[in-house]
């Protein structure tokens, strides 16, 4: 069960254009003035991503 809520839009593979699969979160350091910073946690979440077509790995910072 998830405590905090994935982001909504679905990634898209930079490569091969592919839905790519969420693979891991990460708590990251990050200021109250950061996109996606989150009070309760004292940072931010990095989504990785992965793509099951081409294997591609992306990433980006969950904005809420």
């Amino acid at each position: 069960m998830r405590r905090h809520p994935v982001s909504k839009s679905k990634m898209i593979c930079p490569a091969c254009g592919a839905q790519m699969n969420l693979h891991a979160e990460k708590l990251v350091d990050a200021s109250p003035n950061e996109p996606g910073y989150n009070l309760a946690l004292d940072g931010a979440i990095d989504e990785s991503h992965s793509c099951p077509r081409c294997g591609a790995a992306a990433s980006r910072r969950r904005v809420a």
